[in-house]
């Protein structure tokens, strides 16, 4: 009867074993950016080697990126960025906080005067007030704590000198995973890309989210050859502005980066393991 108990024991000893060797190590869990089709505007998705979710911006049209997170099975956010406060990357904020849990909640600490801005403030105001949401402004040096395998680092902006526009005082992530990183700009401009290089941050990135919707006005040479993106997305619907503007597809060209652009794409996803990656379009 004891040999029997020390058997089976064995045997379950033996299980425990096998199915501690069967998880996966870390590294080999999956990384997915999702640069959402949201027309003229930035909301990007990004689903942790965890299974977390962090969205970065939320474009400007509530119906339409609601309806994508839909389709991603999104019911939670532990972390909302923010990058600047105008419509086509707060507009939809309002509805996703009414809508979705969110956990935390950071923003680049500069005000705006428009109505698309209170109604944030107003929503956001019972949340933070009840803790159901914590409210934190981004700063240079500081990281988002979200998954230990990915490290999300903010590049900018150091402070909320009013001197600055609101493009210029946008939140700049790099997100890395292993042997891959992500430089997301945001709508940072030429002087906020100066500030980043002049800081010593690192940005060199695989894939690069293309500042204010490639726009001339960001994208200098100096810092996209600092950046050395393999991958560049573009995100933008639609426009009167021209975006992107020939200079930058240049640049862009001239590095050998592969180019995405939303309004002709759709969707971008961007999935890694941490060694290598690969993109995928919507069309």
């Amino acid at each position: 009867m004891k040999a029997r108990r020390l058997a089976i024991a064995a045997l379950v000893l033996g299980l425990f074993v096998a199915l501690a060797g069967c998880r996966p190590s870390p590294g080999t869990a999956e990384l997915a950016v999702h640069f959402l089709d949201v027309g003229q505007g930035d909301a990007i998705l990004v689903r942790t080697p965890a299974g977390r979710h962090l969205l970065v911006d939320t474009g400007p049209d509530p119906e339409r990126l609601l309806a994508k997170l839909g389709q991603l099975g999104i019911g939670r956010l532990e972390v909302l960025v923010l990058t600047h406060p105008h419509h086509d990357h707060i507009g939809a904020a309002a509805a996703v906080l009414m809508r979705l849990p969110v956990d935390v909640v950071y923003q680049s600490g500069r005000i705006h005067t428009s109505r698309t801005y209170e109604k944030l403030l107003e929503t956001l105001e019972p949340l933070v007030e009840g803790q159901r949401t914590r409210l934190l402004v981004a700063r240079a040096g500081d990281r988002i704590e979200i998954d230990p395998e990915l490290r999300v680092e903010i590049l900018h902006p150091p402070d909320d000198d009013p001197r600055r526009s609101l493009n210029d005082s946008s939140v700049v992530l790099r997100l890395s995973y292993g042997q891959v990183a992500f430089l997301l700009m945001g709508d940072a401009e030429a002087e906020a890309e100066e500030e980043i290089l002049a800081s010593g941050a690192e940005v060199a990135a695989q894939v690069l989210k293309v500042g204010h919707h490639g726009s001339r006005s960001s994208s200098t040479v100096a810092f996209l050859t600092r950046v050395g993106p393999e991958v560049a997305v573009i995100m933008c619907g639609s426009n009167p502005y021209g975006h992107p503007h020939d200079e930058v597809m240049d640049r862009l060209a001239q590095l050998g980066a592969a180019v995405y652009v939303t309004v002709h794409s759709g969707t971008v996803t961007v999935r890694s393991d941490g060694r290598g990656y690969r993109v995928t379009t919507e069309r």
